[in-house]
């Protein structure tokens, strides 16, 4: 804890420089590897710190990076030093390889590509300073300290994706370098797979989850790449037709719609993870207080029933890669059966005393 500690508050005074001239000599506790933390001293360091960027007021951090004074710009910027250095997880939470973060809708979906484009070229939208487009790209765990190796990227101004192969469905992806992002795109759908040997076709990403690292073919081998994809763009002759954006960090959970679906009548969502998640589920919330069932109760897919004329059965509930869907029986009886709250006698549901919403997880 103690090396952890240290690591941290030696982050945030890399920039020495214009930090000693305002802020003194030095910390009032040397925090030495092999000790018990002592909360008073590691609290005391933390809070001259705090201080010492706040009396900075407008000056700036010279040396490596210059910043502005504002106390939390400074300490996120020495955090990120830290992370990068290997200290800890990076980017989006404990989320690796994704699309990070960026602009989202009031529903919370991502926002960041228009639906069209009227060339073959695509320029993301929505991405300034307050809504800054981010990805994480993971490469395994450093050897000394096992902690996440992992490379984000920041953009606050719009990416464009220009010279789109044309008739054609075209990946969209962002290397990162150095914390920026540089945009490109591929008509090679990525690879994902839990292990084995990467492809070696040149321009082919594939990820292997077990281990946690990317890697692009070359035509002869396949090196590891921080790259991430974001998002797709299906293109005609000479315009982007349609485009999908990728969820932020593998995730989706959609708005819930009124009124059960009727037998023989899909509900379906768009989850957009751009993998196949592994954990999928369809709930259902109650409106109208029925089988003693209070307002505001869920309910998830593996305590629903069908009901047709022969067997008892659970609602079919598939996803794929963009898509999932949720279908009960095609008997006009009782589609939708549920034990009693209390009882736990089966019944039928009333279809509008209940909403609905999709969830998706990539699982990895």
């Amino acid at each position: 804890m103690i090396k952890r500690v240290a690591a941290i508050v030696a982050a945030f005074l890399i920039p020495t420089a214009s930090i000693a001239q305002t802020c003194g000599s030095g910390l009032p506790y040397n925090l030495t590897n092999g000790t018990n933390a002592d909360a008073t001293q590691v609290m005391a360091n933390f809070n001259y710190i705090v201080t010492c960027f706040a009396t900075l007021g407008a000056n700036t951090f010279t040396g490596a990076q210059t910043l502005p004074g504002n106390p939390t710009s400074a300490l996120q910027a020495a955090t990120k030093q830290y992370v990068d250095a290997g200290g800890g997880a990076s980017g989006g939470g404990d989320r690796r390889q994704t699309v990070a973060a960026g602009p989202v809708t009031t529903a919370g979906l991502p926002n960041f590509l228009p639906s069209t484009s009227a060339s073959l070229s695509l320029t993301s939208a929505n991405v300034s300073s307050t809504a800054p487009f981010a990805a994480t790209a993971a490469n395994n765990v450093a050897s000394g300290t096992g902690a996440s190796q992992d490379t984000t990227g920041v953009s606050t101004s719009n990416l464009t994706w220009s010279s789109l192969t044309a008739s054609a469905a075209n990946y969209l992806y962002v290397t990162i370098s150095s914390g920026a992002l540089a945009a490109g795109s591929t008509t090679l759908a990525p690879i994902y797979q839990m292990g084995g040997t990467p492809a070696t076709t040149s321009g082919q990403f594939t990820f292997n989850i077990g281990e946690m690292r990317g890697y692009l073919g070359n035509g002869t081998s396949a090196p590891q790449a921080s790259l991430v994809f974001v998002g797709e763009a299906v293109t005609n002759a000479s315009t982007v037709t349609s485009t999908v954006a990728y969820a932020y960090n593998g995730l989706y959970e959609s708005a819930f719609t009124a009124t059960l679906p009727a037998a023989n009548t899909a509900a379906s969502a768009y989850h957009n993870i751009g993998v196949t998640p592994r954990v999928i589920d369809w709930i259902i919330e109650n409106t109208t207080t029925e089988l003693n069932y209070a307002v505001g109760d869920q309910i998830h897919a593996y305590s629903l029933m069908s009901n047709p004329s022969t067997i008892l059965g659970t609602v079919s509930l598939s996803a794929s890669r963009l898509t999932m869907s949720a279908i009960t029986t095609q008997s006009n009886s009782s589609p939708w059966i549920m034990l009693n709250k209390t009882s736990g006698a089966q019944s039928g549901l009333t279809a509008g005393n209940w909403k609905y919403k999709f969830y998706a997880n990539r699982g990895w």
